[in-house]
C-alpha cells in the first residue's frame, strides 16, 4: 500500500469467529482511511465446510462489532479465494461469497473485492499462484492479489 501506512492485524489460521472474538483489538485504530478484511477461507475446508447460514451469521456479527468502533470508515471485504487444495469445495465457497455479497450490498460504505478470477487459469486455480501446499499464495499470486486490492482502494479512496 506504499506510500500509505498500514496497520497489519492479521493472524494465521483465523476464522470468522476468531475475528468476532478479537474485534475490539483487531480494529482498534484512529483516523483509518479504510479497513480491509480477509477472513472466511479457513472456515471453508474439506473437513469442516461451514454452511451459508453459519458464514453469513458470522460475517454479520463481525460487521456489527466493527461498526461499533468505526461506523463510517469504508470497509473492504476480500471474498474467499480459490485454491488448488480446496478446489473440490469451491462451489460451496462461491455460495458463501454470493450470500455475503448480498449482505454487503445492504451495508452502507461496505464493499467486496474479488481476486478469484485473476488467480485462475483455464477455469481452475493456476498452480503457479500457489506455494507447495496448494493453499497459500506464491510470490506471483501475492503480487496479483495485492495489485487488485491496492488498485481498488486507491481508486475508490482517491489515495496517492
Amino acid at each position: 500500500m506504499a506510500p500509505k501506512p498500514v496497520i497489519k492485524r492479521g493472524f494465521g489460521g483465523s476464522k470468522l469467529g476468531d475475528v468476532v472474538y478479537h474485534t475490539d483489538t483487531l480494529f482498534q485504530a484512529d483516523n483509518s482511511s479504510a479497513i480491509v478484511i480477509f477472513v472466511g477461507t479457513n472456515n471453508m475446508t474439506p473437513q469442516q465446510t461451514k454452511s451459508v447460514v453459519t458464514m453469513t451469521a458470522g460475517f454479520s456479527a463481525m460487521m456489527l462489532a466493527l461498526r461499533k468502533q468505526h461506523p463510517d470508515v469504508p470497509v473492504y471485504y476480500i471474498v474467499i479465494t480459490p485454491s488448488p487444495l480446496r478446489w473440490h469445495i469451491w462451489d460451496e465457497a462461491l455460495a458463501v461469497n454470493e450470500a455475503i455479497q448480498t449482505l454487503i450490498s445492504r451495508m452502507p460504505n461496505t464493499h467486496s473485492i474479488d481476486t478469484g478470477d485473476a488467480l485462475m487459469s483455464d477455469g481452475e486455480p493456476n498452480p503457479d499462484n500457489y506455494v507447495f501446499d496448494r493453499l497459500h499464495l506464491s510470490a506471483e499470486g501475492s503480487d496479483i492479489w495485492a495489485e487488485i486490492i491496492r488498485s481498488r482502494l486507491f481508486s475508490d479512496l482517491n489515495l496517492l
